[in-house]
């Protein structure tokens, strides 16, 4: 029976949001690029995206089928809306609202109707009020935001009947075009009667929260009516969408109440006489709170009326190009990106490995495909050099591997892969000699993890690499997602491991040893060296202590008598990409514009030199280790890691302060306590979080 380990994290960068509190500074020349440049990464936002959900841990099957049911459509419908090069989404359980140092990752924190919030009001709010943005569908959590109208907190469900209208404010680009609803809906309660006056709507379903008391803080007036004490963290209100009418709860069914957002030509008018159902509230910190009485991504598969269904389902795009307009205009970035399709791969080799490969891979392959669990391999044997003999041409798909296994030039020539550049650069005997190239996959790793039976047919003297200009769903650790964009350099590699091994034994190494590989292969340049590029523990690399550049994710698996352990290790670095933070050749730049005045500019580094000096890198230092253990490269890795000496929080020990000593023999960091008591910690079970110095046991 097959062991498997997960050593290694691919989490998004944590980086800090600076406010500008005094004018800037006056720079000329190179200076100002220096300026400008160094200016944009103190405000460079992370890239997570969180949904808030009910915790995991939950009794009843039938409620988890339900939480990841409801959480799939939501993840779809933000993932529509927002820059998916910038962003990923990702499920936020209440525990983890408390337990977890989520708040430094997050962009946009997303509470959607239905979530009990409960005991975790509180840090949501202090989110926002420390300069976070958020997104509410949910009505106790609004009240607590400072929703109010004409200065009293809406503090009641809404039974919405009739329209709500949307604000010239929220009027905004997106993808070249201003949001207005859709011109084919017409409410059919009502008469129109010319094109001016037509009411367009789209339809959601009112929140089912059910609100509580409103904690209030109104004082009585002069003239004897309530008047709202003022928030004053709160600098701005603005009311995006209002009821146009108010039905009492009395008159409508609560849990299928629906209502429409329109346009309207007088909507100052409007906002003076209708509550607002959409609002967003602007905080001194800079915070900002997107604030809904209405669900905009109702849960159309809970809904069984047949009428309320397909009027939910043909106001779907409106609604969401609604959400996207109020997104835009709360400084997120979106786009109208479409993710690529799947495409072949080619098999790129001399042709002493090209021979071995086939040979090898003809043992698991049946009528051309090796079945894996999660992807299937089919191998296109036909020369392509000689026109295109396969007809119908195979189709990839996310779950299906089409591998040209004898490329013609011209394909080779249209992947946007300097393979002469790679191979030239290449000085290893084995490692990253047999190629399988694709200019878009949903994951390298997957090759060779969700084939097992492929994977365990390949030897590491045939070196077999998977290289992506392109991954849809890139693989982090603990179901992590890796955004995956063109510039990032992106590869899995199988390395097989016998008994007699040193590394059998210490597998969570590896991951440390393939970290110094990437960056002593970029600092090990001639020129290069003092680029601040280095390793996180246990398995990140860093611009500085400040922007996470790149991850490394190591899978390690056995099959039934086999001895051997294979290890698949998979690689993210972002190369020459603008998105979603920086990259190494942002960093080339900043360097280049600090010691201008004393040296020539270093020229960019490529995709495909880095890979071949990571593959360099990382084979000298597996036979190092081999031959003396952690004594032979801990040395260089010290040189390049973030952490001697340096005071970090055990938060598993009430936040006692810590000295980080080093690594032991398996990679775990090693720490002393105060009174001079020395603890290891595993990297599977613990958290880094390098900017608030914190350590936090999964």
């Amino acid at each position: 029976m097959g062991s498997r380990y997960l050593f290694s994290r691919l989490s998004s960068c944590s980086s800090s949001v600076l406010a500008v509190l005094a004018p800037s500074p006056t720079f000329t020349g190179s200076r100002a690029c220096a300026y400008k440049m160094t200016t944009h990464l103190s405000a460079m936002k992370p890239p997570n995206v969180l949904i808030l959900q009910e915790d995991s841990e939950v009794t009843t099957s039938s409620k988890r089928e339900s939480q990841h049911s409801r959480f799939i459509p939501l993840k779809e419908a933000l993932s529509s809306c927002l820059n998916q090069q910038r962003y990923v989404v990702y499920p936020l359980s209440l525990e983890d609202v408390v337990k977890t140092p989520w708040s430094a990752n997050c962009s946009l924190l997303f509470v959607p109707s239905g979530v009990r919030v409960g005991g975790v009001c509180d840090p949501i709010v202090s989110y926002v009020r420390a300069g976070g943005t958020l997104l509410s569908m949910q009505g106790e959590l609004n009240k607590q935001l400072g929703f109010e109208f004409q200065g009293i907190p809406l503090a009641t469900e809404r039974c919405l009947l009739e329209n709500v209208r949307v604000l010239p404010n929220v009027r905004s680009v997106v993808a070249g075009s201003e949001f207005a609803p859709s011109e084919t809906a017409t409410s059919s309660s009502e008469t129109v009667t010319s094109s001016s006056d037509r009411c367009d709507y789209i339809t959601f379903r009112a929140p089912s929260v059910q609100v509580g008391p409103v904690a209030t803080s109104d004082v009585i007036g002069s003239s004897g009516s309530p008047e709202r004490t003022l928030d004053p963290e709160i600098v701005s209100r603005e009311n995006l969408a209002v009821f146009h009418h108010e039905e009492t709860a009395e008159s409508c069914p609560h849990s299928t109440a629906t209502g429409h957002i329109t346009n309207s030509s007088n909507s100052a008018a409007m906002e003076q006489q209708a509550p607002p159902c959409f609002q967003k509230v602007v905080f001194r910190s800079g915070g900002l709170a997107l604030l809904s009485y209405v669900d905009l991504l109702p849960a159309i598969h809970e809904e069984s009326d047949i009428s309320k269904l397909v009027q939910l389902k043909r106001d779907t795009e409106v609604r969401i190009d609604f959400l996207r307009a109020v997104l835009c205009g709360a400084g997120l970035e979106c786009s109208s990106y479409k993710v690529p399709g799947i495409t072949h791969t080619y098999l790129v080799c001399s042709e002493k490995n090209h021979s071995r490969f086939c040979s090898l891979v003809d043992k698991v392959q049946e009528n051309g495909i090796i079945k894996g669990s999660e992807m299937d391999i089919r191998l296109i044997e036909a020369d392509f050099a000689q026109g295109t003999p396969v007809d119908p041409l195979p189709q990839p798909e996310p779950n299906q591997l089409c591998v040209f296994l004898r490329p013609a030039q011209w394909q080779l020539h249209g992947a946007s892969f300097d393979f002469e550049g790679y191979f030239r650069h290449l000085r290893t005997a084995h490692l990253g000699r047999t190629v399988l190239y694709t200019p878009v996959i949903s994951s390298t790793q997957t090759v060779f993890s969700g084939n097992v039976p492929f994977c365990s047919s390949l030897t590491s003297e045939l070196g077999v690499t998977c290289v992506a200009g392109q991954q849809t769903q890139g693989k982090g650790r603990h179901g992590n997602f890796w955004i995956s964009p063109l510039g990032s350099m992106m590869f899995s590699t199988c390395l097989k491991f016998h008994p007699r091994s040193r590394l059998f034994r210490r597998m969570p190494l590896l991951q440390h040893i393939v970290a110094l590989a990437v960056v002593s292969g970029i600092r090990t340049i001639s020129g290069y060296e003092d680029i601040p590029v280095h390793i996180k523990w246990p398995n990140d690399i860093y611009y500085k202590d400040r922007v996470k550049l790149g991850g490394i994710l190591v899978s390690c698996f056995s099959c039934g008598a086999d001895t051997t352990l294979t290890a698949v290790v998979g690689c993210g670095v972002n190369i020459s990409n603008e998105h979603p933070t920086m990259s190494v050749n942002d960093c080339i730049r900043i360097h280049n514009l600090d010691s201008a005045s004393h040296r020539s500019p270093l020229p960019p580094l490529s995709i495909e030199e880095t890979l071949a000096l990571t593959f360099n890198q990382l084979e000298l230092y597996l036979g190092k280790y081999e031959a003396r253990e952690l004594e032979a490269i801990e040395d260089v890795y010290y040189k390049y890691w973030l952490h001697s000496g340096a005071k970090v929080k055990l938060a598993s020990r009430q936040n006692e302060e810590v000295t980080i000593l080093g690594i032991n023999e398996y990679g775990y960091l090693r720490v002393q306590c105060a009174n001079g008591q020395e603890l290891s910690l595993q990297p599977d079970g613990n958290s880094f979080d390098i900017m608030k110095g914190l350590i936090v046991m999964k």
